[in-house]
């Protein structure tokens, strides 16, 4: 089952956990009348996805795609239970080696954390 894609490519099988977080963005002031208001403005996904020790060959494939900093990618939406696709950057990310050895090279379980773009969204949506 396919449940997340960097770029049309399916990582799926290299993920053990898949988190979906909406932050929503808005803005607090205080009127003249002393009265707070409070404008929603937005909300972005934060996807957080983790990944299984991977071998050489998988975590260049994944690099490859990581390389971009942009990216579409479709994830299943717990909400909906559908793939829904976004636009998203990677901010920083961290790969640590669990095993180095002639016959075999493994990494660490790590977590990658993919925040939705509205510049990327418009892009997808006006293809």
């Amino acid at each position: 089952m396919t449940y997340f894609k960097i770029n049309d490519i399916d990582f799926s099988k290299y993920v053990n956990k898949l988190d979906v977080q909406t932050n929503h963005i808005s803005t607090v002031r205080e009127n003249a009348n002393k009265v707070l208001q409070v404008d929603y403005l937005n909300s972005r996904k934060v996807i957080t996805v983790g990944i299984i020790p991977l071998t050489a060959e998988a975590l260049l494939a994944l690099e490859n795609e990581l390389e971009k900093f942009h990216v579409q990618l479709t994830f299943l939406n717990p909400k909906t239970n559908n793939l829904e696709t976004i636009g998203a950057h990677i901010g920083t990310h961290a790969i640590s080696y669990y095993t180095v050895r002639a016959d075999k090279v493994l990494t660490k379980a790590f977590n990658l954390i993919f925040e939705e773009s509205e510049l990327i969204n418009s892009y997808i949506n006006n293809k």
